[in-house]
C-alpha cells in the first residue's frame, strides 16, 4: 500500500466525501476508479487512528480532571479557613469542610439550606456586604458577625471575589471566611486594659508613658501631655522627635534600648528642654514590659517634674553660700570681740581679786571691832541685875550679833531662796536652842504660829517628810 504524505484531512470534509460516495447509486459506485476509493479507504483508516488517540488523550485528560478535583477537594477540606460559592444573592451554593465546623453544623447540605437572612446576626450588615461587593467589585477583610448552630455569634472576615461568565454578567461569588473571634476577643480585652491603664495612669499626678520595642508613644498620660503642650492623641505612634529637641530624644532612645537590652530598671534626674525651649528637671524610672512570652516588648517610664525643687535647692544653696559668707564674716568680727572681750576678762578678774581682799580686808576690820568694843560690854550688862525677859533680849542682840560675823544666815538664804526674813529669823531662833513658847515671847506671836512656821521651815529645806532633828539641820549649817 502507497505511503500517505498527505495532512490529516478535516473530519468535516472526510466524512462530506463519505457521504457523497455513500449516496451514489450502484451504477455510479461502480464508475468510480478503484484508485479513489482505495484514498478514502486510507484516509478513513488515518482518521481512525487519529480518534483512537484523541480518544486516549481525553481519557486520559478526564482522569487527571478527576485527580485534580479530588486534589482540590482534599485541599479545601483541610485549609483552616472556610471557603464557599453563593449566587449573586449571597445564597451559598458550596462549602468546604472549615466552614461548616465554623458555623457548628455536620454536612455541607444543612450549611446550603440556610437563607442568607438567618445567615447573618445583623442582615442589614449582610446587604451593606453586598452592595459593597457590587461598588467596589471585590472586598477584602469585611467583617460581619454570623450566626452560629448554637445560637451564639461568631465575627468572621471576608475576602470575595467576583465570577463572570463570558460576557461580563456576575454568575457567582467566590469568598473566603476567616473566624476572627477570638482576635475580636482579645482586641476588645485588649482595649478594655489600655482604657483601665488610661484611666489609671490620667489620675496620676506625675507623668506616665508606653513605649514599644522601636521607642514610640503606645500611651501617654495627661500630666505628660500637659507638660508638652500636645493632645495625648497626637502623640500616639510618635517619637520623643514630636516633643523634644532631637539630642533629648537620640539620649531617650539610647536609655530604651539600654532598658531593654539589661531587662532592669533605670532611676535617673535629667534636665531636659521641651519644643518650646523651656529646660525642665524631671526624676525617671523606666523599666521594661514584658509580653506573656517573656519577651521585652517595650518600656514604661514615670517621672516627676522636680523643676521646683531644684530652682528651691539652688536657691537654697545660693543662700547657703551667702550664709557662710556671713558666718565667716561675723566669726572674724567675733574673734576680734573675743580677744577684746578676753583683755577685759582679765581686767575684771585683777578687780575681783582686789575686791575679795578688801572684803576679807573689811570683814577682818568688823570682827576685831566686834570682839574689842562691844563683845566686852556684853559681859559686864550680863553682871547686872536684869530680869529674864531682858536677859532674853541681851541674848539675842548677841546672838545676831554674832550673826553678823558667822555665814549661817548668809548659808541659810541663800540655800533656801524662798524662805521669809520672819522663817529665817525663827530659824535661828531655834538653832540657838529656843523652845517655841520662848520664841513666841521673843518675838510677840502666838506659839501656834511659830509651829506653823516651823512647819513650814521643815517643808522648804526638805525635812517634811523626815524625822530629822531641826535645831541640828540648822545647826549643821553654821
Amino acid at each position: 500500500m502507497k505511503k500517505n504524505n498527505a495532512k490529516p484531512i478535516r473530519p468535516i470534509k472526510l466524512r462530506k466525501r463519505t457521504e457523497e460516495l455513500l449516496n451514489k447509486n450502484p451504477v455510479a459506485i461502480k464508475k468510480i476508479p478503484p484508485r479513489d476509493v482505495r484514498n478514502l479507504l486510507e484516509d478513513l483508516q488515518i482518521y481512525q487512528i487519529e480518534l483512537e488517540k484523541h480518544s486516549n488523550a481525553l481519557q486520559k485528560a478526564h482522569e487527571n480532571l478527576i485527580e485534580s478535583k479530588e486534589q482540590y477537594r482534599s485541599l479545601l477540606a483541610n485549609i483552616p479557613v472556610g471557603v464557599f460559592r453563593s449566587n449573586p444573592q449571597g445564597k451559598l451554593i458550596a462549602t468546604n469542610l472549615a466552614l461548616i465546623r465554623m458555623l457548628g453544623y455536620e454536612s455541607e447540605e444543612e450549611v446550603l439550606k440556610i437563607p442568607p437572612v438567618n445567615l447573618y446576626v445583623d442582615p442589614a450588615r449582610g446587604k451593606e456586604l453586598i452592595e459593597q461587593l457590587r461598588i467596589k467589585g471585590s472586598l477584602t477583610n469585611f467583617e460581619i458577625q454570623l450566626r452560629h448552630r448554637d445560637g451564639s455569634n461568631i465575627w468572621a472576615a471576608f475576602s470575595i471575589h467576583p465570577v463572570e461568565d463570558n460576557q461580563g454578567n456576575l454568575i457567582y461569588l467566590d469568598g473566603i471566611i476567616c473566624n476572627i473571634t477570638e482576635h475580636k476577643q482579645a482586641k476588645e480585652e485588649l482595649n478594655r486594659k489600655i482604657t483601665e491603664l488610661n484611666s489609671f495612669i490620667n489620675n496620676l499626678p506625675d507623668i506616665a508613658w508606653l513605649k514599644d520595642a522601636d521607642s514610640r508613644f503606645i500611651a501617654v498620660n495627661r500630666a505628660f501631655s500637659e507638660s508638652v503642650g500636645m493632645d495625648p492623641e497626637s502623640l500616639i505612634n510618635q517619637t520623643c522627635e514630636v516633643c523634644f529637641g532631637k539630642e533629648e530624644a537620640k539620649k531617650f532612645k539610647k536609655d530604651d534600648q539600654k532598658i531593654m537590652k539589661s531587662r532592669r530598671k533605670l532611676t535617673i534626674e535629667e534636665k531636659i528642654t521641651d519644643s518650646q525651649k523651656n529646660e525642665i528637671w524631671l526624676e525617671t524610672i523606666k523599666s521594661p514590659i514584658m509580653d506573656e512570652s517573656g519577651k521585652v516588648a517595650g518600656t514604661v517610664g514615670i517621672a516627676r517634674d522636680i523643676t521646683e525643687r531644684k530652682r528651691w535647692e539652688k536657691a537654697q544653696q545660693k543662700a547657703h553660700d551667702e550664709l557662710e559668707r556671713q558666718v565667716e564674716k561675723r566669726t572674724k568680727e567675733l574673734e576680734i570681740q573675743t580677744n577684746s572681750l578676753e583683755e577685759v576678762n582679765m581686767a575684771l578678774k585683777v578687780l575681783l581679786r582686789k575686791r575679795e581682799k578688801d572684803k576679807t580686808e573689811i570683814g577682818n576690820n568688823v570682827l576685831t571691832n566686834v570682839k574689842e568694843l562691844i563683845e566686852p560690854y556684853f559681859e559686864k550688862m550680863g553682871k547686872t541685875e536684869l530680869d529674864d525677859r531682858q536677859k532674853a533680849f541681851l541674848s539675842i542682840i548677841e546672838s545676831n550679833l554674832n550673826e553678823v560675823t558667822t555665814p549661817f544666815t548668809r548659808k541659810l538664804s541663800m540655800k533656801y531662796l524662798d524662805l521669809t526674813p520672819k522663817e529665817i529669823q525663827i530659824a535661828n531662833l531655834i538653832r540657838h536652842g529656843n523652845s517655841t513658847r520662848k520664841i513666841a515671847n521673843l518675838i510677840n506671836i502666838s506659839p501656834r504660829t511659830v509651829d506653823t512656821h516651823r512647819k513650814n521651815i521643815r517643808k522648804k529645806i526638805g525635812l517634811d517628810k523626815k524625822k530629822a532633828n531641826l535645831r541640828s539641820h540648822l545647826s549643821s549649817l553654821y
